[in-house]
């Protein structure tokens, strides 16, 4: 787990802080965002120096860019893009429906515990 980088973008920065930090103490390393079109900027910034994210958590309702575009806008960035687990408030069927994506290996559900988290992170990292 040690040495895995994260992207996590979310609008909500008291919640970024927090969910960062607790992921830090796990030993990832994690870039924040606070928008669909910052996290696309910091992927395709990271695939020229050679490297990628190992995993990106996404919230849906952000302002600027939301992460239902950016779904839709991740492969024209990034050649390989990484795992996606969306974090909304709101996880339903019709939201699930909306997003069709084959990056999206994940939902949870906000607010979460933070057991929950590290769980669920630790799931899609380790594959299939």
């Amino acid at each position: 787990m040690s040495g895995q980088t994260l992207l996590l973008i979310d609008d909500d920065d008291l919640l970024s802080e927090m969910l960062a930090s607790l992921l830090e103490l796990e030993g990832y390393q994690v870039v924040t965002t606070a928008d669909g079109q910052a996290g696309l900027d910091a992927l395709a910034g990271k695939a020229r120096t050679g490297l990628q994210f190992d995993l990106v958590i996404l919230d849906l309702v952000m302002p600027r860019m939301d992460g239902i575009r950016f779904l839709r806008l991740l492969p024209s960035h990034v050649a390989a893009p990484p795992p996606v687990l969306v974090m909304s408030a709101s996880v339903n069927a019709e939201l699930m429906g909306q997003v069709n994506s084959p990056f999206v290996i994940g939902w949870a559900r906000k607010p979460m515990q933070p057991r929950e988290l590290i769980d669920q992170v630790a799931r899609a990292l380790s594959g299939p």
